[in-house]
């Protein structure tokens, strides 16, 4: 395969951390499968995990509260594995959304040495009709 040209010339830089909460019922290690996910949700914004970018992906749960003064063990109720399914999926997309409402907020910004970067609003007038319109043209409610 031939690698692109463009992506010769600007290789992939910087890092993003994704943190995901949930209410959800989940152990350690079912937040940890969760966190893997993130990295789908990474991917569908063309991101690529590059070498030495340093991305992490950490998931917590608040779906638990332990008492200080407890003096018994309280075993928790978990989600079943296989009932993860939807979660796993609404991580990804909670990611993919996140990164894509954070490029549509940035703002023009000039940096060091008079360097510009143009917000996607800016590049691209028509953008705002083009994320809150269908392949139709019919407006998007969420």
């Amino acid at each position: 395969r031939r690698a692109d040209a463009h992506a010769q010339a600007m290789p992939e830089q910087g890092s993003i951390i994704l943190l995901l909460a949930t209410d959800a019922p989940l152990d350690a290690r079912q937040l940890s499968r969760l966190a893997r996910r993130a990295g789908a949700g990474l991917a569908r914004t063309g991101s690529v995990y590059g070498h030495g970018s340093g991305d992490i992906a950490l998931a917590f749960s608040t779906a638990y509260t332990i008492a200080h003064d407890a003096s018994t063990v309280a075993l928790p109720a978990l989600v079943a594995d296989a009932a993860l399914d939807p979660l796993f999926m609404a991580a990804a997309e909670s990611v993919e959304h996140a990164i894509a409402d954070a490029l549509l907020q940035a703002v023009t910004v000039t940096g060091r040495d008079g360097h510009v970067r143009q917000s996607l609003r800016d590049a691209v007038p028509d953008l705002d009709r083009l994320f809150n319109e269908d392949n139709a043209g019919h407006p998007i409610h969420s």
